[in-house]
């Protein structure tokens, strides 16, 4: 084995040592404290996730020549940024045909799984455009037309389209999709589940190391008064609560968190910017978490992973939040991926075609999928505190998302 190889190891066997003491710390410290953490000592908030990257769309498509998904956090991000420095009007709608809007030539396309509302995302993402006819709508993609300079708008699940026209430059922005242009590629497959992988491919797997969370990542980031905190040992774990009745549940069994407590809204505050704004709390320390779906109420945020989102059991990876009346409950876990491990594995993917060509041998009603979305599965190794995260195709199917291989055994056994 060569000095650097051990090296590395030894380095590792030292984060693994480091990463367990400061959890032991973090528990000792908790089950300890009865009184509150007013003191100047007490821990400070951890620094507060971009708002933009938390918003950011699930998907991103790339339109030059050919058309690539490709989703770096922070290409995307300054694609965003990019899009919406540039001066609109709004015009009528040229067409409603969603699949011939699709067929563009060059440009970008954004999707977002669940419907978003125009306001929202011009709060997040300030468009330089004069006031709209009809503002209050929302939209499931974002496209940019580079050939006819349109921002268009479209929700596949009413079939509304709202165009603005582009007004300043676009140049700078054309040449950042030509430069970016890269990634799996892919073609248009119906309006319903938009783009799929054109061929199959290999994604790598990564590998981290997973520790539990300190208590004062999650009072900073959703209890409305968090210097008023205490803390108190309970059966399974810890409880932390105030003088309002907020609590914070921490389960050492099932490494789960569950908060409840009132949502305080000024009048007329958009809840879903509330919520958003208690994610950035969060900060990065469970990884680059960013808004995934929303039903009704509730609100889900995932942590991605070199654009891909992590779909896991037991909230992991996942902050899911819900509201009623002016109460909200967020339950999420505490185990987060820390350390990364090194890992040359890779895992194959069908083509979206075949995919969906498996499922429905299998039994499956594919008009039944809502979305199909390349995600990473939790793979914890056994008696290690190591994760490895899979390259897997998921399916929207029955009201919940689920590994597509797991849907086609489960088909296949009941046939």
């Amino acid at each position: 084995m060569k000095w650097t190889e051990r090296l590395l190891h030894i380095g590792l066997v030292i984060a693994i040592l480091v990463s367990i003491g400061l959890s032991a710390a973090i528990w000792l410290n908790v089950g300890q404290s009865e009184s509150k953490s007013e003191d100047s000592s007490a821990p400070q908030a951890t620094q507060k996730r971009n708002r933009q990257m938390l918003a950011l769309p699930a998907q991103v498509y790339y339109h030059h020549q050919k058309v690539y998904l490709q989703g770096k956090e922070s290409t995307t991000l300054e694609l965003m940024q990019k899009l919406t420095k540039v001066k609109y009007e709004e015009i009528e709608n040229p067409s409603a045909d969603i699949s011939k809007i699709m067929q563009f030539d060059e440009g970008i396309s954004f999707t977002y799984l669940s419907p978003i509302a125009f306001k929202t995302f011009a709060e997040i993402y300030p468009l330089h455009v004069d006031k709209l006819a009809q503002p209050n709508f929302a939209f499931t993609q974002l496209v940019f037309d580079a050939a006819h300079q349109q921002l268009i708008f479209i929700n596949q699940a009413t079939g509304s389209v709202h165009t603005l026209k582009a007004m300043s430059s676009t140049k700078s922005l054309a040449q950042f999709i030509a430069h970016n242009s890269s990634g799996v590629e892919v073609s248009y497959y119906n309006e319903k589940l938009g783009y799929l992988p054109k061929d199959e491919m290999n994604l790598a797997k990564y590998s981290y190391l997973i520790a539990p969370q300190s208590y004062n990542v999650y009072t900073q980031a959703f209890f409305n008064r968090p210097d008023e905190v205490t803390s108190k040992n309970v059966s399974d774990g810890v409880e932390l609560s105030n003088s309002s009745g907020d609590c914070l549940q921490m389960d050492n069994k099932n490494n789960q968190v569950s908060y409840q407590g009132d949502l305080l809204l000024e009048k007329g505050e958009n809840r879903s910017l509330k919520v958003l704004d208690m994610m950035s709390r969060l900060g990065n320390e469970s990884g680059s978490l960013r808004y995934f779906t929303q039903d009704k109420q509730t609100y889900d945020y995932r942590v991605f992973v070199e654009g891909y989102p992590l779909i896991a059991s037991d909230y992991r990876g996942e902050v899911e939040s819900t509201i009623k009346a002016n109460h909200i409950r967020i339950l999420t876990s505490q185990e987060g991926i820390q350390v990364p491990l090194p890992n040359e594995e890779t895992a194959h993917l069908d083509s979206g075609r075949d995919l969906l060509k498996n499922l429905e041998k299998a039994g499956v009603n594919v008009q039944q999928i809502a979305h199909c979305q390349i995600g990473y599965q939790w793979k914890t190794v056994k008696d290690t505190r190591e994760v490895q995260l899979v390259p897997t195709w998921f399916v929207y199917y029955d009201h919940h998302w689920q590994a597509a291989d797991d849907l086609q055994k489960e088909m296949e056994d009941k046939s």
